[in-house]
């Protein structure tokens, strides 16, 4: 796949790059200077196809909300929406995605994906995935829906974690913020006793 730069305000505007990665919102380009690459807000390019996996990204693009690390291909995107299309008995066409979390258990290459998310922004569902990383035919992908009564227990337990999640990082702030407030004050202190030597 490669992208064609739209925004008139850009420095590389009309140029084309190669894709690297792609996500929700980004894309990430081969680039002949700095590191090597440079990432574009998905607003400032155009995309130029270039196979059919290609057109399937870019005509679910929402899917890319759905994280996978190097290894992981975009077959999995593919295998995943046939899956929830089978589940639901119809077209997916959006995702609200409410967990997404990634473990590699073993050295291996093996590794999980447990996803939360509502099909179309309605029918909520449990997904459980494995795979191997390099091998687009190792996918297992199991999909539970779950009932009100279970989404909504869901939702207050996953809310319950951010709270406590969001507490610990307030909490942490607070002791950056105490340690930088005592360094400060340590050097206060010793410029004064360094006054008073002199």
């Amino acid at each position: 796949m490669k992208v064609k730069i739209i925004n008139k305000e850009s420095e590389d505007f009309g140029r084309q790059f190669d894709v690297k990665r792609i996500n929700y919102d980004q894309v990430i380009v081969s680039y002949p200077t700095g590191n090597g690459m440079k990432t574009f807000s998905s607003r400032d390019v155009e995309y130029i196809t270039e196979c059919e996996k290609d057109e399937l990204l870019l005509k679910n693009r929402f899917i890319l909300k759905i994280k996978i690390p190097r290894g992981v291909g975009s077959f999995f995107y593919k295998a995943l929406i046939d899956s929830i299309e089978e589940e639901i008995n119809g077209r997916l066409y959006d995702i609200n995605l409410l967990k997404d979390i990634y473990k590699q258990p073993s050295k291996r290459g093996r590794w999980e994906k447990e996803i939360l998310l509502q099909a179309n922004n309605t029918t909520p569902l449990n997904i459980l995935c494995n795979g191997e990383n390099f091998r687009k035919d190792s996918y297992n992908i199991n999909i539970s829906r779950l009932n009100k009564e279970e989404f909504i227990e869901r939702c207050r337990f996953e809310m319950s974690e951010v709270e406590k999640q969001i507490k610990r990082r307030r909490d942490l702030i607070k002791h950056y913020e105490m340690a930088i407030n005592s360094y400060s004050k340590g050097d206060e202190e010793e410029s004064k006793a360094v006054v008073k030597t002199k």
